[in-house]
């Protein structure tokens, strides 16, 4: 991988960090390309991007509230072929609240992204969300 490479998709890394926790669903979406999958946490399977965005358009205003505080705790980024690459970000996401009653809880987690490089530059293809079990005797 060059480091130039290793910079720009890093710099899409960020730039999702950015757009996801001010809840800016439109420049976040640009991130992805049109034939993009993404798996949620729960097991959705959004096959377009159209259906990503309208999935995440659909989050609460509460869960939009508490964005802010998302954050990528490491990221490893291979380059599977010149214009292909495989990236995994531990998140994590201090004090979540489910609903306003719910009581709060650390969840952490992994997003695994392949990404392709397009005319546009390094864009996401597909994305999966699995969270962590949450430790016995932490469950809400």
């Amino acid at each position: 991988m060059t480091q130039a490479d290793e910079q720009a998709i890093q710099a899409v890394l960020t730039r999702y960090l950015e757009c996801w926790r001010r809840a800016d669903i439109e420049n976040w979406s640009d991130l992805f390309t049109q034939d993009s999958d993404f798996i949620t946490w729960r097991g959705l399977w959004w096959r377009t991007r159209e259906q990503n965005i309208a999935g995440h358009r659909a989050v609460s205003d509460f869960i939009r509230s508490q964005q802010a505080r998302y954050r990528f705790d490491s990221c490893q980024i291979d380059l599977l072929a010149p214009t292909v690459a495989l990236v995994h970000a531990l998140w994590s996401w201090p004090a979540f609240k489910e609903h306003q009653e719910s009581e709060p809880e650390d969840r952490e987690g992994i997003l695994t992204m392949v990404f392709v490089r397009t005319e546009s530059g390094w864009r996401i293809r597909a994305s999966q969300n699995v969270r962590k079990p949450i430790a016995a005797g932490k469950r809400p």
